[in-house]
């Protein structure tokens, strides 16, 4: 398991830019090694939250998906491929 993973120091704000310099290789990665069962993604905005509890993350930049409209299309599509589980109903107790 990839337990913890964002694009520090590049984020999504630079789209494709973004996409072919952290997200293109990241997703070649897990493709790559069949031995990853899953990966956790952190989707927040490092810079913010630094700077307000102020913690060293300043330069890891915005990780939110859903702030690019390209990375946002692309990381849904990746998604969509069938090496990915999804759940897709409430866990019952």
């Amino acid at each position: 398991m990839v337990g913890e993973s964002a694009p520090r120091y590049v984020g999504v704000l630079d789209g494709e830019t973004s996409w072919n310099k952290w997200f293109k290789p990241y997703f070649e990665m897990l493709y790559n090694n069949p031995g990853i069962k899953a990966f956790c993604y952190i989707n927040w905005n490092w810079e913010f939250w630094s700077n307000k509890i102020g913690f060293q993350w300043h330069d890891w930049k915005d990780a939110r998906i859903e702030k690019n409209p390209f990375v946002l299309e692309a990381y849904n599509t990746e998604m969509k491929t069938q090496i990915f589980n999804h759940l897709n109903k409430k866990l019952e107790k």
